[in-house]
């Protein structure tokens, strides 16, 4: 079944390629349908056959050479998916095309969803929660617990123990010291260096943002497996990082 495409072919001067705009509309209300997923195949260079995502207009873009083979594919929730196969021969007049709507049914089907915040998926979290390289508490933890401080929460890190109120990394034989303080990240901005010292450290965990202001922490004994931009100097003490609520 058709859907819901405009598609623009712009020539790139002293290129040889033409640049392929896309964007993707419903048949029924003509509005623009965002995140849905493109698949772009071109025959004459395999790598650039890589799926896409449309962004909040439903737009995205590619490049082609021209004499090209494109094969383009568009699938979105709700919706009859959408292929089509063109031949790059230049600039060709805007095509327009519409996605139609196909309901879902679903009667009788009982389903859970684990839930996930679109922030998070944008900084990675749930992406490096599946490879597992660290302790992950997200939203469904901080609403099971309700808790008053964010180190109520952080308390459920089995790695993790208080001294002093703030949060620091068991070590056991490492050798590092027990009040060795990680490097605190807040939505990527480092907040609080780490330190060897837990004395009158600024800022406190639990002033970093109201607990209720939090979608979730992950945490780094070692530094290893948190993003490099985050780890840093870091790495001897621990990383934690904080994500709020966007």
């Amino acid at each position: 079944m058709t859907s819901a495409l405009l598609i623009l072919l712009l020539q790139l001067p002293g290129q040889g390629d033409v640049q392929v705009e896309l964007s993707i509309r419903d048949a029924t209300s003509g509005a623009p349908i965002p995140y849905v997923d493109v698949t772009v195949a071109v025959s004459e260079d395999t790598s650039r056959a890589r799926p896409r995502v449309a962004d909040q207009n439903g737009a995205t873009r590619f490049v082609a050479p021209v004499g090209a083979t494109v094969q383009l594919g568009v699938t979105a929730l709700g919706y009859e998916p959408w292929t089509l196969t063109m031949v790059v021969d230049g600039p060709v007049a805007p095509v327009t095309v519409w996605m139609s709507p196909r309901p879902i049914e679903l009667e009788g089907l009982s389903a859970t969803a684990e839930r996930t915040d679109r922030a998070l998926t944008r900084f990675g979290f749930y992406a490096r929660e599946r490879r597992g390289a660290g302790t992950f508490l997200g939203p469904d933890v901080f609403e099971a617990l309700n808790a008053t401080r964010a180190t109520d929460v952080l308390r459920r890190d089995l790695s993790v123990r208080m001294f002093r109120g703030e949060p620091v990394f068991n070590r056991g034989e490492t050798g590092f010291s027990s009040t060795c303080l990680p490097r605190l990240v807040v939505d990527g901005v480092v907040v609080r260096e780490a330190s060897r010292s837990a004395l009158d450290p600024l800022p406190r965990f639990d002033d970093l943002a109201p607990v209720r202001d939090i979608a979730a922490i992950e945490s780094y004994p070692t530094g290893i497996g948190a993003p490099p931009e985050y780890a840093g100097g870091g790495l001897a003490c621990g990383v934690i990082l904080v994500w709020t609520k966007r």
